[in-house]
């Protein structure tokens, strides 16, 4: 089935890649920001240690929570990834790995915080309510879900010729060129219908614009990092709102600075009822 997302092979070679992928396929400086100020906000006080989970095996993340006041566990169903992914880690700490699908966390563990970039987006729709569920499930009494999701906002829409317009004249950087053209653009990877967005997609169309002379050799070059074929579930503001108020309060949605698309790619800070 071309529309179902299953995100586990793709990753095994997406890790080795991580390192010279450009954001918005990874946290940038901005994100980790507001990632960073957050966890400060909602830790533990008073030395008590904060135990925290991590959905997926995002480097940056799990160095940003390393310390000697936190406790750690990473969750990703694909052992490979993680272990590709520690690789990459700047800091050394200790860290507990639970391998498998993120709604079918072990409930008999308790976390203060969960964390995750984008993690919603890599599941399939129809296993996202029983996700956030289990997620709600395995947090402490006012625990907190701290998380990038990216989202689509069906008002917009660019010319591709505008974009790449903007890109060459470095209005843009590539990371807005990127999400511009497989949101919004006629050339655009994500589907409103089936709310996918395919990477292989959006590399075909590169592809296209390339063949067509809209593009520089140089910039063609440039989106060979993002040779992968992940899927992602990407729904609307409304929709991501309805799903969260299941289980979550939403104490907030941040907007990092310094990227364009990420007005498309907020923080939500969600506290369990």
């Amino acid at each position: 089935m071309i529309n179902k997302v299953d995100n586990k092979k793709p990753f095994e070679l997406f890790a080795e890649k991580w390192q010279n992928t450009f954001p918005p396929s990874k946290p940038f400086i901005g994100d980790l920001i507001v990632f960073r100020k957050l966890f400060q906000q909602y830790k533990n006080k008073g030395g008590q240690k904060t135990k925290i989970l991590i959905l997926g095996a995002t480097p940056e993340l799990r160095d940003l929570v390393a310390g000697d006041q936190t406790v750690v566990a990473v969750a990703d169903v694909n052992k490979t990834m993680i272990k590709a992914m520690t690789l990459l880690r700047k800091k050394k700490s200790r860290e507990k790995l639970i391998v498998g699908r993120w709604q079918n966390l072990p409930i008999k563990e308790k976390y203060d915080l969960i964390i995750g970039d984008a993690p919603l987006n890599m599941l399939d729709n129809k296993d996202i309510p029983d996700t956030l569920n289990r997620i709600a499930r395995v947090l402490k009494p006012n625990g907190y879900f701290l998380h990038r999701t990216l989202l689509f906002n069906p008002k917009k829409k660019i010319k591709a010729s505008q974009a790449i317009n903007d890109w060459t004249k470095g209005k843009i950087n590539i990371g807005d060129f990127r999400w511009q053209i497989e949101a919004y653009s006629e050339y655009r990877s994500y589907n409103p219908k089936t709310k996918i967005d395919s990477k292989r997609r959006l590399l075909d169309n590169i592809k296209q614009l390339f063949d067509k002379d809209l593009l520089s050799q140089k910039q063609y070059v440039m989106f060979n990092r993002y040779d992968d074929d992940v899927k992602m579930t990407i729904l609307q503001k409304q929709e991501w709102q309805k799903l969260f108020k299941k289980d979550f309060k939403i104490v907030k949605t941040i907007i990092p600075q310094g990227r364009l698309y990420c007005r498309d790619m907020p923080i939500h800070v969600l506290r369990v009822k």
